[in-house]
């Protein structure tokens, strides 16, 4: 029985190498990086890489789920704050950025399936921030989380477009821009809200 906790002990601690590993490969190289530097990475040979993940798309899946959880953990951290949301509006831009080889597979060479069940994750996650801040009226009551993601993705181009080079002044400053676009309310007040709010940030 103790045999039996070892070796499925072990088996979980490989397949986290192999997750791990395809994390950082996908964010640095792309989607298409070869599966053999995944496995040379996680320490397993290409057989036991492919006796947890039969082909790439089931690889993809778990790298998705465990980008997801990550964000997730990272949201949950502003759970007691009216303005969490645009706290995590900041955070998907800084993962958009940082993940660029990512952002390419989900948008481009995904499966449909999969793009669609990460978007459902990623929507998820934003749900209660989201509910959070409109509850406070810091945002449209109309505002959902897939238009959360695109907004994310708007303060991601914001980022990288920055003549500076600093990405989060370039995240700030879009944010700043997009704010009164998400205000409730009269355009002129919100506008002066949401001003005041995102200088907070």
């Amino acid at each position: 029985m103790e045999r039996q906790k070892i070796k499925r002990r072990d088996s979980h601690l490989r397949r986290e190498r192999i997750v791990q590993a395809a994390v950082e490969f996908y964010f640095s190289e792309g989607y298409n990086v070869a599966l053999e530097k995944i496995a040379d990475r996680a320490l397993v040979g290409r057989a036991t890489l492919y006796r947890f993940f039969p082909d790439r798309d089931a690889l993809t899946a778990a790298v998705m789920q465990e980008v997801t959880e990550d964000i997730t953990n990272q949201f949950r951290q502003w759970d007691d704050r009216d303005d969490g949301f645009f706290l995590c509006l900041k955070a998907l831009a800084v993962l958009t950025i940082a993940s660029h080889g990512l952002q390419e597979m989900v948008a481009l060479r995904q499966k449909p399936d999969i793009r669609e069940q990460s978007a459902r994750e990623f929507g998820a996650a934003i749900a209660a921030p989201l509910a959070r801040a409109k509850a406070a009226g810091l945002v449209r009551k109309d505002l959902t989380s897939r238009d959360a993601l695109l907004i994310a993705r708007m303060v991601a181009v914001g980022g990288m477009s920055e003549q500076s080079g600093n990405t989060d002044a370039g995240i700030d400053h879009a944010l700043r821009m997009l704010m009164p676009i998400l205000a409730p309310g009269d355009a002129g007040q919100s506008r002066s809200a949401a001003m005041e709010r995102a200088e907070q940030l």
